[in-house]
């Protein structure tokens, strides 16, 4: 495929000095084979809007569409679920897609105290009958898969990291300036000032280049400004004990490291060093792309996902005749 680059993890040294950071920086700056769904989907038209309630109060938006092994895309800060709109539908044809929007992001409710992303999506899984998925994350998104991954590692078939890494690894201080110096212009009341600040940074360039995608970019990111106004402690990312960056080594389920070229240096690094700690992953750099490669670079983006999970779905039906056959042998 022309455009992109792909070549097989290879193994990093890591730095010497580990910086921790808070969810909230990492995410936003770094930003086995599957079983069939178990039960049916509720009722709704394929990308109706769907509400999961809460313990606790408050609900979390989902849509679905398709059919088959479950397919589940989350999101990164840049947004909510409709930084997938170019690709949900046509994920669907293959893949039964779930896509939901983060507490405090597009239609599910702002948080009001500490809780888990990671729970949350178990919820959802849960809800929707689903025993295992792919999952497929931005940024933030991807950072949260991994975490989930560690925890419920029998529920994940495989995993797509787009432009992230995991959380624990050293940031440049610049970088957090940066992202710090857009929450305090919107803790002073200018939400739109915030926006812009954030849609200014150089992760989006070619996206918000771009005129077909520039336009539904901003108002995500002008609809969710009151993110910016959330506690670093209610961003989605998920508390750990241990870095996710010093366990990448137990997380054993095929993965798929997308980047673009046009990301900035941080979250490149990032990327390499999570498909070069994942035990089986496989690096795809999407030349052009930057921060939003389901955005910047469409299709490019769908050949590889299609490419990678079709492979695990062809995997998965091996798997299922030869356990057929042997049961048909014993008996």
């Amino acid at each position: 495929m022309t455009g992109s680059s792909v070549r097989p993890a290879r193994t990093v040294r890591s730095a010497s000095r580990r910086v921790r950071l808070s969810l909230v920086l990492l995410a936003v700056v770094a930003a086995c084979a599957p079983m069939r769904r178990e039960g049916r989907w509720p009722a709704p038209a394929p990308g109706e809007a769907t509400f999961l309630p809460l313990p606790g109060g408050g609900e979390l938006h989902y849509q679905t569409a398709g059919a088959g092994e479950a397919l589940v895309l989350i999101h990164g800060g840049f947004g909510d679920r409709r930084m997938w709109d170019d690709v949900f539908l046509p994920l669907a044809d293959d893949w039964a897609v779930v896509r939901y929007d983060h507490r405090g992001f597009g239609r599910s409710t702002r948080p009001d105290a500490v809780y888990s992303p990671v729970r949350d999506l178990l919820r959802l899984l849960d809800h929707l009958h689903i025993g295992r998925a792919y999952l497929v994350g931005n940024s933030l998104g991807g950072e949260l898969a991994l975490d989930f991954a560690l925890q419920h590692p029998e529920r994940v078939a495989a995993l797509v990291m787009v432009a992230s890494g995991p959380q624990g690894l050293p940031v440049p201080q610049a970088e957090i300036d940066d992202v710090l110096a857009v929450f305090e212009v919107a803790r002073g009341g200018d939400l739109s000032g915030a926006a812009e600040r954030w849609l200014a940074h150089p992760m989006v360039a070619v996206t918000r280049a771009d005129p077909r995608r520039a336009p539904r970019l901003e108002r995500m990111v002008r609809q969710n400004a009151s993110m910016f106004t959330l506690p670093f402690e209610l961003w989605p990312g998920e508390v750990v004990s241990t870095p996710t960056s010093e366990r990448l080594e137990r997380i054993s389920v095929p993965t798929l490291v997308i980047v673009g070229t046009q990301d900035v240096p941080v979250v490149r690094e990032a990327a390499a060093f999570a498909a070069a700690g994942l035990p089986d992953a496989e690096l795809v750099e999407l030349e052009g792309a930057d921060h939003l490669p389901q955005m910047s670079q469409t299709s490019r983006f769908l050949f590889h996902v299609r490419r990678f999970l079709l492979a695990r779905d062809a995997e998965a039906r091996a798997i299922r005749a030869k356990q057929e056959g042997a049961a048909r042998v014993e008996r």
